[in-house]
C-alpha cells in the first residue's frame, strides 16, 4: 500500500550563489549580462532559460541606470553569464543596439 503525503506541485526555485545560467543571485533578482537577438514578433519581449511565460521582469542597465520591463515569451540565452535576451526594442530601450552586451540586473 501506498500512500501520498503530498501531491507534487510544479514551481521553479532559484537557489544558490548562481542561477542555472552563471548571473548572480540577489534576493528576488539576479546580475549578469543581457543581449539582443532578432525575434519574430515586436514589442518588449525577452528570453530567459528558466523563468516561466508570461513573466514581468524589469531589466536595468547598470552602467546607465535606464530600466525597462519586458514579459518573459522565449527561451535563452543558453551562454554562461548571460541571463536574458532582448527583442530588439525592449534592448534599443536601455542602449543602442551597437552595444551588443550589457551588464543588468533583472528583477522579478
Amino acid at each position: 500500500a501506498r500512500e501520498v503525503v503530498r501531491p507534487a506541485v510544479d514551481r521553479i526555485v532559484l537557489a544558490g550563489p548562481e542561477s542555472p545560467s552563471g548571473g548572480t543571485l540577489r534576493g528576488n533578482g539576479m546580475r549578469g549580462q543581457a543581449t539582443w537577438y532578432a525575434t519574430p514578433w515586436g514589442g518588449l519581449s525577452a528570453a530567459s532559460p528558466w523563468l516561466p511565460f508570461g513573466t514581468l521582469v524589469t531589466v536595468t542597465d547598470l552602467e546607465t541606470g535606464n530600466a525597462v520591463t519586458v514579459i518573459i515569451n522565449d527561451r535563452g540565452p543558453f551562454s554562461p553569464g548571460r541571463i536574458v535576451d532582448l527583442s530588439p526594442a525592449a534592448f534599443a530601450t536601455l542602449a543602442p543596439l551597437s552595444r551588443g552586451v550589457l551588464h543588468v540586473r533583472i528583477s522579478f
